[in-house]
């Protein structure tokens, strides 16, 4: 099924939900894209609002995706998902 972006906000919670399914723990996720878990944090819980395509380019390594799939997954989450 395809989702339009215009009809969805861009949130990076879909991270956590990524990361979920991927079975891995913030901390390796963060340690493996090398960025800080605390930052990694923020991103998932929707405190940054405009992640740096750097960080967003890294997370999407360390998980296996591309960037696109990670994009995709960010636009499918709910603002309001925990």
């Amino acid at each position: 099924m395809e989702i339009e972006k215009s009809n969805a906000e861009t949130n990076y919670r879909g991270i956590r939900r990524l990361r979920e399914q991927l079975g891995i723990s913030q901390l390796e996720l963060a340690t493996k894209a090398g960025v800080n878990q605390s930052l990694l944090s923020k991103y998932e819980r929707g405190d940054v609002k405009n992640p740096p395509h750097s960080a967003l380019k890294k997370l999407a390594d360390a998980a296996g995706v591309t960037l696109d799939e990670l994009n995709t997954a960010c636009t499918t989450v709910p603002m309001d998902a925990e």
